[in-house]
């Protein structure tokens, strides 16, 4: 009597473990980039907003004291100006430090809602001459604080029309 021996064509156990094995190890590391790489990107995206409001908070009080004839530091959050035309004006930090802080002219609020002023300071050391600094950060906290962005800015203005 001849046997004839059949083979079985396929994958053993065995084999297939090991090959789920190795993409469950493909899928964590994935899963890892991608977290990774949309954390960047929130904390790309709030620096980003941060310094444009900083540059323009910027831009306005340099460029209102810069054509001011006169200034006066009031306190060390507010600045009083009169500007070439002799309107007196203001600049004022509003409660620093807190989640409802702001910087704002004598007509309007200069940030945004979206933005905490953490501190903010003004000093004349001499009549011709406005210094301020502040910094801010995003008004949303985030659970994770690599998502989070300060930033500080400080500036020196000389007054032309004096």
């Amino acid at each position: 009597m001849i046997r004839k021996f059949t083979t079985f064509s396929g994958f053993t156990l065995i084999e297939l473990l090991v090959v789920l094995a190795v993409f469950v190890v493909l899928a964590l590391f994935a899963t890892q980039s991608i977290s990774n790489i949309l954390q960047t990107r929130n904390k790309v995206e709030a620096s980003r907003n941060v310094r444009q409001e900083a540059d323009y908070t910027t831009m306005v009080l340099e460029r209102h004291l810069r054509g001011a004839l006169s200034a006066t530091c009031t306190s060390p959050t507010q600045v009083s100006y009169r500007d070439a035309d002799g309107k007196s004006s203001a600049f004022s930090c509003v409660n620093p430090g807190t989640q409802n802080s702001y910087i704002a002219s004598s007509s309007a609020r200069i940030t945004s809602s979206d933005i905490v002023v953490v501190s903010c300071s003004f000093t004349c050391p001499v009549s011709s001459q406005v210094s301020f600094a502040f910094t801010m950060r995003q008004a949303k906290i985030t659970s994770d604080p690599k998502e989070t962005s300060n930033i500080s800015v400080s500036s020196q203005v000389m007054l032309r029309n004096q």
